[in-house]
C-alpha cells in the first residue's frame, strides 16, 4: 500500500488542482534488490498494474525512467481492482527502462492511499501486436504537413512569460498592457536574451497581439506563442484561433514559432495534427512546436514536429541536463532541439531555485550536447500570497531582479556571440581529431557525483572546424585543469580561445600548454582550425558582438535622448562605424559604448535617479520573499494583510521606472527616498510577523 499524509502542507492551496505538485512516491529507485533493471523494451513492451484507490482525493502516476528521461502515465481513478496495461517504448524509444515509480498526488489536505497488488513486465499478445502493428501502418499512411524547418541562423535564448499572468500583474500595478510589456521586453533584451515565450497566447487577441510584434521588433526579440487551449477542443475553435491570431503574422519576421503550451499526450495524437493542420492553413512560414515536461512520448510526435523542445525541471543535478539533451537529439532527423532549464520554485518547493552555478552548468552542458536553443522559465509570477502559483521566478511579481537573472545576462552575452560555431556543428559521435592531456584536481569540498567527470571534454565538428568544449561539473567548488595538446596538430590547425575572444576581443593562437582555474559550472570554448578558416568565424563572432553592442546601446541612446545629451558623434560611431574589418568596427563600437556608459553615469539627474531605483526595487523584492517566507510559515491571513500594503509600493516602483524612461530623472530620486522609507517600515513589519 502507498500511503500519503498531505494534512500538514500549507501551500496546497497554491496549487492547481489540475496539476498538484506534492506527492507520496514508492519507487524501484530505492529499492536493494533492483530486479528487472535495466529492463529491455523491445522483449518485454508492456508493463501492467494491477491497482486500487483506497481514498477519493488524489490521482496516481505511473513513471518509468530510462537515461536522459522518463514517461509518466495517469492511472484512472478506481475503487475497484484493476489492471492498466502501459506501452513501455514509443516507435522503439526508449530502448531501455532503467526504474519504474508510482506517486501518489493529492490536491486537499488528506491522507490518501492506493493499494498496489502486482507489477510485471511483459511480452505482447497476438491481438496487441496486431492492433500496434495496425496503428503503425496506418500513421505510415498518413501525410505530414510539409515541415518548417527552424531559421539556421537564429539561436535563441529565452525567458518564458505568461499572457494572463502579464495581464494580471499590469492592473496590479495599475499601467497599460504596452508599459509592462515594454518593461519587460526592454529588462530581457539588456540581459542579452533574444526571444520570449509567451503563455496562454490566446489571452492577447488580435490587436494586443498586434502591439506586442511592434514592440518585440524594437528590441529585436522574437516571439514564440504557444496556446493553454485543451487539444480536444473542437476543430472550428482551432480554426477560428488560427484565422484570429495566426493568419495576421504568417510573415512577421519577429515570430519564432507557433506551438502548445502542453505537450500532448500519445492519445492526443489525432488531436495534435488538427491542430498542426488548422495552424499550417494559415501559415506555412514559422515552425510548429510544443516543450515536452517527460519527453519519453516524444518520438510519437516528432515526425509532425518542427522543433523538438523538452523540459528539464530537476534539482540538484545540473549536469544531467547534457544527458537528457543526448537521449533526444536524435529524435528529430536533424531538426533542432531546444531545451528549458528551471528559473523558479513552484508552490510545491519543487523544483529548487537554481543557484548560478547550476543554471551555468545546465548552459554549457545543453549547447555542448547539441541543443539548439535555450529557454529559462521562468521570468515573472503572480505573488504567491496573492493566490499564485509560484513563489519565486527570476523578476518575481514586481519586474524586479535576482543574483541568478544577472548571471544569465552575463553567459548570454558569451554565448550569443560564439551561436554561429554553434549552429554549424554537431557533437562529435567519432573519435577526437587529436588526443587532449587534460589532468583536473578536485577541491576538497567538492560534491560532484562518484563516476561523473570534473571536467568533461565534449567534442563537436563543423565543416571546416573542430571544437573542443571542455566544462566543468562541479556546480559548487572551483577545478584546477592542466591542459596539453599536440605540440604539431593534423593539416597545420591551430587552437584558438572563443571564450576569451567573446569576453576580450583579443585573437590569437593559445598555447600548446596551459593552466586554467574553472570556476563552478563553467564551460570553456576552443577553436581548432586552419588559421585561415579560423580568421573567418573570428570575424563572424566579431559581427555577432557587433550586432549585439548595438543592440545593447540602442535602449540607452533613447534614455541619451530624452535627457538631452550631446551624443551625435557617439551615436554616428555606434549605428554608422567608419569601414573596416569586423573587428576593427567592434573595437570601435565597444569604445564608443564605453563612452556613452561614461557620459550616462556623468548625468547626476540619471545617476541619482537610477541609484535610487535600485535601491526601491530592492526594498520591494524584500518584501515579497519576505511575505512568501510568511505564508509559508502558515502565516497565510498575515501575508495577505500586510501584502495589500506592499501593492501600493510595487505600483509607485514601476510608476518611478516609466517617468525615468520619460524624462524626469530629478522627481523620481525625491519620489524613491520616500518609497523606500515607507518600504523599509514594512519589510520590518514583516519580520516582526515571522517571528512571532
Amino acid at each position: 500500500m502507498l500511503c500519503g499524509d498531505f494534512t500538514g502542507i500549507r501551500r496546497i492551496d497554491n496549487l492547481d488542482e489540475e496539476r498538484p505538485g506534492f506527492w507520496a512516491a514508492m519507487s524501484s529507485l530505492e529499492a536493494a534488490d533492483q530486479g528487472p533493471f535495466p529492463l529491455d523494451t523491445g522483449r518485454f513492451p508492456i508493463l501492467e498494474i494491477t491497482y486500487k484507490f483506497l481514498s477519493s482525493r488524489s490521482h496516481a502516476e505511473l513513471v518509468c525512467f530510462y537515461n536522459g528521461g522518463e514517461c509518466v502515465h495517469r492511472l484512472d481513478h478506481t475503487t475497484e481492482w484493476t489492471t492498466a496495461a502501459v506501452l513501455l517504448h514509443h516507435r522503439g524509444f526508449p530502448e531501455q527502462v532503467t526504474g519504474v515509480a508510482v506517486r501518489l498526488y493529492a490536491h486537499k489536505r488528506t491522507e490518501e492511499s492506493i493499494e498496489i497488488e502486482s507489477v510485471r513486465f511483459r511480452a505482447m499478445t497476438g491481438a496487441e501486436a496486431e492492433a500496434w502493428g495496425g496503428t503503425c501502418a496506418a500513421e505510415a499512411r498518413r501525410k505530414a504537413s510539409p515541415p518548417v524547418a527552424a531559421p539556421s541562423d537564429f539561436l535563441p535564448f529565452g525567458v518564458f512569460l505568461n499572457a494572463a499572468t502579464a495581464a494580471k500583474l499590469a492592473d496590479l500595478m495599475e499601467i497599460s498592457f504596452g508599459d509592462y510589456w515594454r518593461l519587460a521586453l526592454e529588462d530581457i533584451a539588456r540581459h542579452h536574451h533574444n526571444c520570449v515565450v509567451v503563455e496562454k497566447a490566446e489571452a492577447l487577441g488580435r490587436d494586443h497581439g498586434k502591439e506586442l510584434e511592434g514592440l518585440a521588433q524594437s528590441f529585436n526579440v522574437k516571439v514564440v506563442p504557444l496556446f493553454g487551449m485543451p487539444l480536444n477542443s473542437p476543430e472550428r475553435l482551432w480554426k477560428r484561433l488560427a484565422d484570429t491570431l495566426v493568419t495576421d503574422f504568417s510573415a512577421s519576421k519577429d515570430v519564432l514559432a507557433w506551438g502548445m503550451g502542453e505537450a500532448p499526450d500519445e492519445s492526443d495524437l489525432d488531436q495534435w495534427r488538427r491542430f498542426c493542420n488548422a495552424f499550417r492553413r494559415a501559415d506555412t512560414s514559422h515552425p510548429l512546436t510544443a516543450p515536452f515536461r517527460h519527453p519519453g512520448t516524444l518520438p510519437a510526435f516528432s515526425s509532425c514536429m518542427d522543433v523538438n523542445w523538452i523540459h528539464f525541471f530537476k534539482s540538484f543535478c545540473p549536469w544531467k541536463i547534457g544527458e537528457a539533451v543526448h537521449a533526444h537529439l536524435g529524435l528529430g532527423g536533424g531538426k533542432a532541439l531546444w531545451v528549458t532549464a528551471p528559473a523558479f520554485v513552484d508552490a510545491s518547493g519543487a523544483p529548487e531555485w537554481s543557484s548560478g552555478p547550476e543554471m551555468r552548468l545546465m548552459l554549457n552542458q545543453a549547447l555542448a550536447n547539441g541543443a539548439r536553443g535555450f529557454f529559462s522559465y521562468a521570468y515573472h509570477n503572480s505573488p504567491i500570497w496573492d493566490g499564485g502559483h509560484c513563489e519565486r521566478s527570476l523578476t518575481g511579481p514586481f519586474l524586479t531582479f535576482s543574483d541568478l537573472w544577472a548571471e544569465l545576462g552575463n553567459r548570454v552575452e558569451r554565448f550569443t556571440a560564439m551561436a554561429p560555431l554553434f549552429l554549424n556543428a554537431v557533437p562529435n559521435g567519432e573519435e577526437p581529431p587529436f588526443k587532449l592531456g587534460l589532468v583536473s584536481r578536485a577541491n576538497p569540498r567538492s560534491k560532484v557525483p562518484e563516476g561523473l567527470p570534473l571536467v568533461q571534454v565534449l567534442w563537436m565538428r563543423g565543416e571546416d572546424f573542430h571544437l573542443c568544449y571542455l566544462v566543468s561539473n562541479d556546480a559548487d567548488q572551483s577545478v584546477s585543469v592542466n591542459l596539453e595538446f599536440p605540440a604539431f596538430l593534423p593539416d597545420g590547425m591551430e587552437i584558438y580561445d572563443v571564450t576569451a575572444f567573446a569576453r576580450s576581443r583579443v585573437w590569437a593562437p593559445a598555447e600548446r600548454t596551459r593552466h586554467l582555474e574553472m570556476f563552478p559550472g563553467q564551460g570553456q570554448l576552443l577553436l581548432v582550425g586552419r588559421p585561415e578558416c579560423s580568421s573567418i568565424w573570428r570575424d563572424i563572432i566579431a559581427g555577432r558582438i557587433l550586432q549585439e553592442d548595438r543592440r545593447q546601446v540602442m535602449v540607452d541612446l533613447d534614455l541619451a535622448r530624452k535627457y538631452r545629451l550631446d551624443i551625435a558623434e557617439i551615436e554616428s560611431t555606434i549605428l554608422d562605424p567608419a569601414p573596416g574589418a569586423p573587428l576593427e568596427a567592434l573595437i570601435q563600437v565597444h569604445a564608443a559604448r564605453d563612452r556613452l556608459t561614461n557620459l550616462i553615469y556623468a548625468t547626476p539627474t540619471l545617476t541619482e535617479a537610477r541609484s535610487m531605483l535600485i535601491k526601491a526595487s530592492s526594498i520591494v523584492c524584500g518584501c515579497d520573499e519576505a511575505l512568501s517566507a510568511l505564508y509559508g510559515a502558515g502565516r497565510k491571513d498575515h501575508a495577505h494583510e500586510l501584502g495589500i500594503k506592499a501593492e501600493p509600493l510595487a505600483k509607485g516602483l514601476t510608476q518611478l521606472r516609466l517617468r525615468l524612461r520619460r524624462g524626469y530623472g530629478t522627481s523620481v530620486s525625491r519620489a524613491c527616498g520616500d518609497l523606500v522609507d515607507k518600504g523599509s517600515a514594512l519589510l520590518k513589519e514583516i519580520w516582526a510577523k515571522t517571528a512571532e
